[in-house]
């Protein structure tokens, strides 16, 4: 998860593993994987029946909790692609302490990135869920995030990563320059302060839609909310998204809503569930940079 630098206070895997009255043993995960999810599933063309409520998120505990435990069941358990080493029958199995395991590490990733944290955030970022109205229970989930891409090196870099830079790039200015600079935006720091080559990009990314609300359209009503952050809060122009290439369903969705691709990764980090001891396995896969023009009219 790319924990080599970490400015946020987040609470010790094993809180996570004890909310909720669940306990686990000792929990062993790699610390230098990072959660970036990027999936879709259902057609962006069917309008939605049912009322969802959109939320963005408190950043507590126990938002950070509920948002991964649904993302382990919604998105990692629901399709044996997510899986290291499937079975052939298409079946996943896993224990209550592999999947304990995983909501800790999910929840933790969540928490770094999303949650509350002692100093404020050089990079914005945000995490959104959906509600059903009827049942008050989670749907949806998406985040957004600020970070740095690297066009030279055709790479978006680490939420970590991307602040560290920018950080960096502050903490060498004098105090008259750091004065200068204080009322400037992110895009306007990294166009002066960082290499041409590096810029800072809005990066769509976790979308995750339960079961029971998939060809409802509400993956395409989560990206439409980001993109409307993304424009009319943090006033950005475009909007990223990686998706490994052989996700016909997502990338179609995306395609669907404007994006178009960037660049191919080839052999890129990926990441897949090992289910026999509730941990995330770090493997390659080809992968899309996806963009898309927020500006009115642009196609």
């Amino acid at each position: 998860m790319n924990f080599g630098w970490r400015a946020t206070f987040a609470p010790s895997r094993n809180q996570w593993a004890t909310q909720r009255e669940i306990t686990a043993e000792s929990m062993v995960f790699s610390r230098d994987l990072s959660l970036n999810l990027f999936f879709a599933e259902e057609a962006a063309d069917v309008p939605t029946k049912k009322k969802f409520t959109l939320k963005v998120s408190s950043g507590d505990e126990g938002a950070m909790y509920t948002a991964g435990k649904f993302m382990v069941e919604a998105f990692w358990l629901e399709y044996p692609f997510h899986i290291f080493q499937p079975t052939g029958d298409g079946q996943i199995t896993i224990s209550d302490s592999a999947k304990v395991e995983l909501i800790a590490a999910q929840a933790e990733d969540l928490s770094d990135k999303f949650g509350e944290r002692i100093g404020k955030r050089l990079l914005n970022s945000c995490l959104i869920t959906s509600i059903d109205e009827d049942t008050n229970a989670i749907m949806g989930v998406v985040c957004v995030e600020v970070r740095m891409l690297d066009t030279s090196a055709k790479e978006i870099l680490t939420a970590q990563k991307s602040e560290l830079n920018l950080k960096n790039a502050l903490a060498s200015l004098g105090p008259k320059q750091r004065r200068q600079f204080k009322d400037s935006t992110v895009s306007e720091l990294t166009m002066e302060l960082l290499p041409s080559e590096v810029s800072a990009v809005c990066v769509l990314s976790n979308l995750s839609v339960s079961s029971k609300a998939r060809r409802t359209g509400l993956g395409a009503e989560l990206c439409c909310e980001v993109e409307r952050i993304v424009k009319d809060v943090w006033g950005f122009d475009h909007l990223f998204l990686k998706v490994e290439a052989d996700n016909v369903a997502a990338k179609g969705l995306y395609e669907k809503m404007g994006f178009r691709t960037d660049f191919k990764i080839d052999d890129a980090s990926a990441l897949r569930l090992d289910t026999n001891t509730g941990s995330f396995v770090e493997c390659t896969a080809d992968t899309l940079v996806m963009t898309k023009n927020l500006k009115r009219g642009s196609i």
